[in-house]
């Protein structure tokens, strides 16, 4: 359903060269560009779109200067196209908008940088940061999910190397359901949502479940990590 669906794409990741970045054999040829839109395959840039090149490959410069990960860059530029499609945010400035994204994008993944270093390395002030991080929060409704904290530590504790990223998502979707009496789902509904066979899913799943104490969200380890001891 829609909210699935929504939960899927968030996740979804974007090429990275990253090393603690899982490689998916499945991706081939070059790196999506994000900036060019629907645009890829096409020689025509429009000034809109190359306004919006711009903003992230600045985005691209102030991460580099304050040392934060490719993997960050890559959400706050997920983000920042999400808000251009967002009518009510056209029109705004695009430059804070990209900064509040990076902002945003930082916090979610845990490595936070405060508004005073993102104003060091930007023209912005701190209110104007603050402002739109504040407002496309709520815009996207980003507030912590379950299921990218269980990807992300799945990630760093290296369970299912060799595994594809799309399988990885797939299977903390199925995990993060598990410990939500509200929003149960089947294996069937998310493998539809995310294109991946049962058996894939089914597989990196049982990896995960043995660490489950490990990398399920901390206030769930007590109560819930018994549910993933024998992983059907």
């Amino acid at each position: 359903d829609a909210t699935l669906q929504q939960t899927y794409k968030l996740m979804l990741p974007r090429k990275s060269y990253d090393k603690n970045i899982i490689y998916d054999p499945s991706r081939v040829g070059p790196p999506i560009n994000m900036s060019l839109g629907e645009s890829n395959l096409s020689t025509y840039m429009s000034g809109e779109t190359e306004n919006k090149y711009g903003v992230m490959n600045d985005v691209r410069e102030m991460a580099a200067r304050l040392n934060i990960p490719e993997v960050i860059v890559d959400l706050a530029n997920h983000l920042f196209m999400q808000v251009c499609q967002i009518k009510c945010m056209r029109g705004n400035n695009m430059c804070c908008i990209g900064t509040a994204c990076l902002y945003l994008a930082c916090r979610e993944h845990g490595v936070p940088r405060t508004l005073k270093e993102l104003c060091a390395v930007s023209d912005m002030s701190s209110k104007q940061i603050g402002r739109y991080y504040r407002q496309i929060g709520e815009l996207l409704k980003r507030k912590p999910d379950n299921a990218a904290y269980i990807a992300r530590k799945t990630m760093q504790m290296g369970l299912v190397c060799g595994r594809g990223a799309i399988a990885l998502i797939a299977a903390s979707i199925y995990m993060a359901t598990k410990i939500c009496e509200s929003d149960k789902r089947s294996q069937k509904e998310i493998v539809a949502i995310a294109g991946v066979a049962d058996a894939t899913l089914r597989q990196t799943y049982k990896l995960m479940c043995p660490r489950a104490k490990h990398i399920l969200p901390p206030q769930y380890r007590a109560s819930k990590s018994a549910l993933f001891i024998c992983p059907k």
